[in-house]
């Protein structure tokens, strides 16, 4: 019996509850296996990207605000993009939702005067496949 049923008898739940538990238990614990293989997976990335960007104590010290050869900000940014396969990642907590965000790549993208005439909703294209 596996630590997780072991647990789950000791907090004395209903029988009806804890027999549910006991039958669903095989059918996903496959999927918890491969759920621990992706965050393995995904943790060795950010620590080699942490340790291919040289991060230090120093690189988590406050700044001005504005950025301003903060080392630290840029090192992020490095390994976001490197983490999700970018080419470059602009990463800042002043984004607030993710229609902020696009509309802070539109501005970059288009020059003034030129106009963005989406056949979807933004959000929609960005996650079609």
């Amino acid at each position: 019996m596996s630590y997780l049923l072991k647990g789950m008898e000791a907090l004395n739940l209903d029988p009806n509850i804890l027999s549910i538990i006991k039958e669903i238990h095989p059918l996903i614990t496959p999927v918890w296996e491969e759920i621990d293989q992706i965050t393995l997976l995904n943790q060795s990335k950010v620590l080699r990207s942490f340790q291919k960007f040289k991060v230090g104590e120093e690189d988590f010290q406050d700044s001005s605000g504005y950025g301003y050869n903060d080392m630290g900000r840029e090192k992020l940014e490095h390994i976001f993009a490197q983490v999700f396969g970018g080419e470059k990642a602009l990463v800042r907590p002043h984004f607030v939702s993710g229609t902020h965000t696009i509309v802070t790549t539109l501005f970059g993208l288009l020059r003034p005067g030129e106009s963005y005439y989406p056949s979807r909703a933004p959000h929609m294209i960005l996650y079609s496949k």
